[in-house]
């Protein structure tokens, strides 16, 4: 089966993304869509749009290896995508083959079932507030983050206005004031977590469209973005 290019494009996308965040695999099926999860650091990857791989379930591990590959034929004028099954389970993909007509390779998959699955039907999604982050923001933030040791910032509410907070071993501390307002969804009227910037700055970065992107906070200060037709929901650091 040629796989379409929006199919294609998504999982290049979501192992970029699992590249970043440590997810070791994804999973593609027309029942759940598309979704990742690293139980480690509490990340999940699931599809918003609708997919289309047929009556086949595609396993994906070695996602940084996969995003190496791509990346070479990416330089091609054009390729295709074929999925092949596996000979002795049907419906499972044994592997995908990127072809551009004078150059191909073939990526192995995994199967299914020997990577950590999630159902994002079953994921709490409930937000209690959102802001809008720009690219001014994450310019700010990242000049920010050159001028402190840490590796974490902590995104809060102080007397009412949404503050980016670096702090380093040394005990100083710089805090950014965004020009965007935090809306307030939910019950809650306290907002205090920390994220790894060395994760965090390049999903950001990804996830700006038109100038900005919204940053959703779910219960348990969960980190909820949308990457195109992906939701990266993201747990904060302790």
């Amino acid at each position: 089966m040629i796989l379409s290019k929006n199919s294609v494009d998504l999982i290049l996308q979501a192992a970029e993304i699992g590249h970043v965040l440590g997810v070791d695999g994804i999973i593609l099926d027309n029942d759940k869509g598309l979704r990742g999860y690293n139980d480690v650091d509490g990340v999940v990857i699931t599809s918003t749009g609708s997919v289309d791989f047929g009556p086949t379930s595609i396993g994906l591990a070695r996602l940084s290896s996969l995003r190496q590959k791509a990346t070479v034929m990416s330089k091609e004028e054009t390729y295709t995508v074929e999925t092949v099954d596996h000979p002795n389970k049907p419906n499972i993909v044994e592997k995908l083959i990127f072809n551009s007509g004078h150059m191909d390779f073939e990526f192995r998959c995994a199967l299914p079932r020997t990577i950590t699955d999630v159902d994002p039907k079953q994921l709490n999604i409930t937000k209690l507030f959102n802001c809008d982050i720009t690219d001014e923001d994450i310019t700010l933030m990242m000049r920010a983050k050159r001028g402190m040791s840490g590796d974490f910032m902590t995104i809060q509410m102080v007397n009412g206005e949404l503050q980016f907070r670096f702090s380093d071993d040394t005990g100083d501390i710089l805090n950014i004031k965004a020009d965007t307002e935090l809306n307030k969804l939910g019950k809650d009227d306290l907002v205090s977590l920390t994220i790894n910037t060395k994760k965090m700055f390049p999903i950001f970065k990804m996830a700006v469209h038109d100038g900005k992107f919204r940053l959703n906070i779910l219960q348990k200060n969960i980190i909820l973005l949308n990457i195109n037709t992906l939701d990266v929901l993201v747990m904060p650091e302790v």
